[in-house]
């Protein structure tokens, strides 16, 4: 299927990424402090819940457990518009793989999206993705995406309230990310030089990254040192708590008017 079909078709998928994990606001000067600030940053709150049985933590050293969920607002323009939840729920297998499973749920008025990412262990990189989109209470319009990381193509198939489903396969030239899987990869990969850049590669558009170095930011929680990564051309920034759990603490998209997720609350299970 033409190439151009495929962008097409996935232009819901792309303002997603602009929402979620990647996407959204520009960071006002006055929230980078000097260096006789940096002493003043907080520590994030983490609300805990014990786990009597163990179950709470991953069977392999992550900086994050089962069971982690992390609450953005979703800001437009400063105006605060809706909110996403993002939650690690740990080890599970499909079509005969074991995968980390992770959800992503965006609420915006008159617009709900839930994603169900099904990810490689050892890498992170997107094998199974189901979406679910509902706008202003209406069917479900359901996405599935099957990736094939040795062959570099994602299987894309759409299906709405008609009986019938359109199909579409994508190919790159490389390893194929997701931008909602992109923090968990960086979270929990050794720290990059400053001003180091790597390649990225989505269904629809491919990005060189850059590794900033540190910067502090405030938040729902207060204000925060964090790492900074920001794609070249400058589509959109994140960044990540500068401690040992890297938390996606702020997502901020240049498209679209200028999006942006903040994180409010985070919740870990503790053994």
């Amino acid at each position: 299927m033409d190439q151009r079909l495929g962008i097409i078709f996935l232009k819901d998928k792309k303002f997603l990424i602009l929402l979620s994990i990647l996407s959204l606001f520009c960071i006002n000067p006055s929230m980078s402090e000097g260096a006789e600030e940096i002493e003043a940053v907080s520590e994030i709150k983490v609300q805990s819940v014990f786990c009597p049985t163990g179950e709470g933590r991953n069977s392999i050293s992550l900086p994050f457990h089962k069971g982690e969920e992390l609450i953005y607002d979703i800001y437009y323009k400063k105006v605060k518009i809706g909110e996403s939840v993002l939650i690690f729920h740990g080890e599970r297998k499909i079509d005969g793989k074991d995968v980390y499973y992770i959800t992503f749920s965006t609420k915006l008025p008159g617009f709900e999206d839930t994603e169900d990412i099904y990810a490689d262990k050892e890498t992170f990189l997107p094998f199974k993705v189901l979406r679910c989109i509902r706008r202003m209470g209406a069917f479900c319009t359901r996405i599935t995406e099957e990736y094939d990381q040795e062959a570099f193509k994602v299987k894309i198939k759409k299906r709405g309230r008609l009986p019938f489903s359109k199909r579409i396969t994508i190919e790159k030239d490389a390893l194929i990310q997701n931008a909602i899987l992109l923090p968990y990869y960086y979270r929990t990969k050794p720290l990059m030089a400053e001003n180091q850049e790597f390649k990225i590669t989505f269904p629809t558009a491919d990005f060189d990254m850059i590794f900033k170095g540190k910067e502090t930011i405030r938040t729902g929680l207060g204000k925060h040192l964090a790492y900074v990564f920001t794609s070249i051309p400058e589509k959109f920034t994140f960044w990540l708590s500068a401690d040992k759990k890297r938390i996606p603490l702020k997502i901020k998209g240049y498209n679209v008017g200028g999006y942006a997720l903040v994180i409010r609350s985070v919740k870990d299970m503790a053994q």
